[in-house]
């Protein structure tokens, strides 16, 4: 019963998404929210380093395209990500988004249910407060939760 109800929770909140984006492995997915205004970086199963950098890439030119700032990372269902690949977005990646990027990121991030995933995903947010930027943060245990808390902002 908590399923259906998170699933008609999910529904009211936002009922439509775009696919913008997929790869072949499906392990890396680009969805846009026309009525939030706010774009959806998946990350699943065992994503090797290129996807990952393409996938990040991808998630950049759209948010450049559309004029967005707000967005979710859902790691729900990443099992591994390769330290190289989050070396690149802590450093390379986060540099270069915040000069595009018009506004301060604004972001939500659901947990990975992987308990490795999710000290590594609170390791590369660390690292970007070294950079002095001023992006806004939050994690989430539901896509639901997540999705609430950003249309609000």
């Amino acid at each position: 019963m908590p399923i259906d109800f998170y699933l008609a929770e999910k529904i009211v909140l936002l009922p439509y998404m775009e696919l913008l984006f997929e790869n072949v492995a499906k392990t890396a997915s680009i969805f846009f929210y026309p009525e939030a205004d706010m774009g959806r970086l998946k990350l699943a199963g065992k994503i090797d380093t290129d996807d990952f950098k393409t996938a990040y890439d991808k998630l950049l030119e759209y948010a450049v395209e559309k004029k967005l700032h707000k967005g979710i990372l859902d790691l729900t269902d990443l099992q591994y990500s390769p330290p190289l690949a989050r070396a690149w977005l802590a450093t390379n990646f986060a540099k270069r988004a915040l000069k595009f990027l018009d506004k301060s990121p604004i972001i939500g991030i659901v947990k990975s249910q992987n308990a490795f995933q999710r000290l590594a995903a609170s390791a590369v947010i660390s690292s970007l407060g070294m950079l002095g930027s001023k992006i806004k943060i939050e994690f989430f245990e539901t896509l639901a939760e997540a999705e609430n808390w950003l249309k609000n902002q």
